[in-house]
């Protein structure tokens, strides 16, 4: 625990901020990237999935694009 209390303090300094606001930004910048690969996890599918029951959302121009439900 003593080497991570190092590093945090030292965080702290080079940024000019409280140690519990260092914190507070590793643990909002670690969360965004997990919300990014929790996103990617939920949003890919299969590569033999055929696709049949996807909603397809078209455009005043025509355009088509699939719908993306989001858990």
């Amino acid at each position: 625990m003593g080497r991570e209390c190092d590093l945090l303090k030292a965080y702290a300094v080079d940024h000019g901020i409280t140690r519990p606001a260092s914190l507070a930004r590793i643990v909002r910048q670690a969360l965004k990237q997990y919300k990014i690969e929790l996103d990617s996890h939920y949003c890919s599918e299969p590569d033999n999935q055929l696709n049949i029951f996807d909603s397809i959302q078209v455009d005043i121009f025509n355009n088509t694009s699939k719908t993306i439900d989001k858990i």
